[in-house]
């Protein structure tokens, strides 16, 4: 991707403001190893998740599927067939949408990292639909100060643009760029509430990029 930009004359610098940590704890395995043989939903909102139940079992092809579109459903695809995969959406307040308002008889499991977004839980208890959330990583901050001047920063987390925002402040004339509604939101939550923020509604490294070059190069 960043090859990809290069050949649009874009240099980009990659600066690690997150680091993620699987959870590998006893109480974790036995509860991904219990679930491994039953019918269920299971919901990813990040590939990570997937990553994180994948370090401990085999795919369960029993298990039904709900994820956002982008890297996650990537990630989810190479390992679960397209039939099981019965509910997509861009983001997760669309999802959450999606799965609620025609909702599965299989219970519902949420498979997230303890930095999780609230708009899907919040959605479920608002319809009062069961959701159970399984903590399967961490999300840690690692900050630093950004040592020049950018003429745009793309943030492909809320947890990395929070994790930014708490050792440094943005240029006036720096373009902010963002994955998803939840983390523009979070940009303007520490940037102000008027400050412009380009935003991909495809959750993927590769459509950050493309917004990034469309957006310089016209």
């Amino acid at each position: 991707m960043i090859e990809k930009a290069a050949q649009s004359g874009i240099i980009i610098n990659a600066v690690p403001f997150i680091q993620i940590r699987f959870r590998e704890d006893r109480n974790i395995t036995e509860q991904l190893e219990k679930l491994s043989g039953r019918e269920l939903l299971a919901i990813v909102t990040s590939s990570n998740a997937v990553k994180a139940i994948l370090r401990t079992i085999s795919p369960p092809q029993c298990w039904k599927v709900a994820c956002i579109e982008g890297a996650t459903y990537h990630a989810v695809s190479q390992y679960w067939n397209p039939k099981n995969i019965l509910y997509k959406g861009k983001n997760a307040a669309i999802l959450s949408r999606e799965i609620t308002g025609n909702p599965s008889p299989l219970p519902a499991y949420f498979f997230c990292g303890h930095k999780r977004s609230d708009d899907l839980p919040l959605r479920f208890k608002d319809k009062s639909i069961a959701l159970r959330e399984i903590v399967v990583y961490d999300t840690l901050f690692t900050p630093q100060a950004a040592d020049k001047h950018y003429d745009g920063i793309l943030f492909f987390s809320p947890a990395a643009a929070e994790s930014f925002f708490s050792a440094n402040k943005v240029a006036p004339n720096s373009t902010l760029f963002a994955i998803g509604p939840a983390t523009a939101q979070h940009i303007r939550l520490y940037a102000g509430q008027n400050v412009p923020v380009v935003t991909s509604e495809i959750h993927s490294q590769r459509a950050m990029i493309d917004l990034l070059i469309r957006y310089y190069t016209g």
